[in-house]
């Protein structure tokens, strides 16, 4: 009784090998060529994507405006330490300047973002998203 069941065994795992090689039988087309693929996954991508360059330009827009957010941030914490410490110390009052001069900015890029979301990301072209990120460069840099 044994030997039966073992060799009902062996011939049902056979069985199944031997389906699993029918079902993996090759594609009758060739594979794509990798290296063809990766020269032109930005074009599929972009083709597939709606409106990818203007969301991109979008973030980065956005990128510069919390980057400066974030410097701003770290100089007020810095002058509210060094002014809890010493009132009359010269690094506080020039970072206190500073952030007179910051505030100005952030007001400027505040109607940057407003006039951005009057307009809406359906309106809204990739010129004008360079154009705003170059106003906030601007901003930035003075």
């Amino acid at each position: 009784m044994k030997k039966i069941t073992v060799f009902v065994l062996v011939v049902f795992i056979a069985a199944a090998a031997a389906s699993c090689k029918k079902k993996s039988t090759p594609a009758p087309f060739p594979a794509p060529d990798p290296i063809a693929k990766s020269a032109s996954a930005s074009a599929v991508e972009d083709s597939r994507v709606p409106g990818i360059e203007k969301r991109i330009e979008y973030l980065e827009l956005f990128q510069e405006i919390y980057m400066f957010e974030i410097n701003y941030l770290r100089n007020n914490v810095k002058e509210l330490t060094l002014a809890s410490l010493d009132a009359q110390d010269a690094e506080a009052q020039e970072l206190a300047s500073q952030r007179m001069e910051d505030d100005k900015r952030r007001e400027e890029m505040g109607k940057i973002v407003d006039e951005i979301g009057k307009k809406g990301m359906e309106k809204i072209t990739v010129a004008d998203l360079r154009k705003y990120r170059e106003k906030i460069r601007e901003q930035i840099a003075e």
